[in-house]
């Protein structure tokens, strides 16, 4: 089952932005100033028994500290 990652720009959440059909196991990574970019799921496709309407997210930083 797919859904649309939607990624934009840094300023508002209106246009300019690219939506990404990602199916079921798809990946996205982005850093730099792109990790700034307003970012999200505007829509899930419908609950069904066969297709568990579920999305994860994990974020993971630097945080450039020594020990």
């Amino acid at each position: 089952m797919a859904c649309v990652f939607r990624i934009g720009n840094t300023e508002n959440r209106g246009r300019p932005y690219a939506d990404l059909v990602l199916d079921s196991g798809d990946l996205v990574v982005f850093g730099r100033e792109n990790r700034l970019a307003h970012h999200g799921v505007p829509r899930m496709p419908p609950r069904t028994s066969a297709c568990p309407r579920v999305a994860s997210n994990i974020t993971l930083r630097v945080s450039g500290l020594q020990d």
